[in-house]
């Protein structure tokens, strides 16, 4: 059977990419994306007896799988990772990833909808859907198995159907498999010297694995400079406490002004 990056190419001898897309009923920038070899193909899983499903998504700004990375509680990484998609979702659609997230029946417990102040909600109840809508552009979903496999699994499920993922890890100690899905890593650093020390592991391993690095610190003056021992010339930002409103940082604030220095870093200017 014909795939789609051979159908697309087949009918661009002939139709321009408007039509393209009009036919095969895709978006015409994942078209531009396929005809400039630029779309990445995802093989998901055989599910129910059926054969495998190949898709194409794109790269760039719409394929950024972002992980969150601390070696410790209490930075307000949530926090972090809630103004973050609220950013990028003015541009693109998002899936918040909760990997401390619990389900007790239908329920979904998760410290966003704490930050956000609703009540815990209830899983859909269409066969196959997890995620749960909880704002304009962005989507919840609560990992379960807890596991690096888990979480491999749900990203290249999530990849076809959202433009980024952000996923909200729990603190880090020796287990980095969590961050191999990453195609950016945010570590978030509280200028302790023992705390950098496990980080820059982290951080390590995420080079290695291919991703990109930024730097979030909430102290101006840290105790190792975590980003000169695994990737020299990545980003470092400045991350201050701030007032928060309803889960987002002031208006205009300083915490602000991180979040929209960290998006174009890890996105792009054209998503800042």
């Amino acid at each position: 059977m014909e795939d789609l990056e051979a159908k697309v190419r087949r009918l661009a001898e002939y139709l321009d990419e408007g039509a393209i897309a009009r036919a095969l009923d895709l978006n015409v920038d994942l078209v531009r994306a396929i005809l400039a070899g630029e779309a990445v193909r995802v093989e998901e899983r055989e599910a129910q007896g059926k054969s495998a499903v190949i898709q194409y998504v794109r790269p760039a700004f719409r394929q950024r799988v972002v992980c969150i990375a601390r070696v410790k509680g209490g930075l307000g990484a949530t926090t972090l990772a809630l103004n973050i998609a609220w950013r990028v979702s003015e541009k693109a659609k998002v899936l918040l990833v909760d990997a401390q997230a619990e389900v007790f029946g239908n329920l979904i417990l998760s410290d966003f909808l704490d930050l956000l102040g609703v009540m815990p909600l209830e899983r859909p109840g269409i066969e196959g859907q997890r995620e749960v809508l909880l704002s304009d552009n962005i989507y919840l979903l609560p990992l379960e198995g807890k596991t690096p496999s888990a979480l491999e699994r749900a990203v290249l499920e999530a990849r076809a159907r959202y433009d980024a993922v952000i996923i909200d890890l729990p603190p880090l100690s020796r287990e980095s498999g969590f961050l191999k899905v990453a195609s950016a890593v945010i570590c978030l650093y509280g200028g302790g010297y023992a705390e950098g020390l496990k980080l820059v592991r982290h951080a390590a391993y995420s080079r290695e694995s291919g991703a990109d690095i930024l730097l979030a610190a909430t102290a101006r003056q840290v105790a190792l400079d975590v980003l000169s021992e695994t990737s020299p010339g990545s980003a470092r930002v400045y991350l201050p406490r701030s007032g928060v409103r309803g889960g987002i940082y002031e208006p205009g604030g300083p915490a602000c002004r991180a979040v929209a220095e960290i998006v174009r870093e890890v996105w792009g200017r054209e998503m800042g």
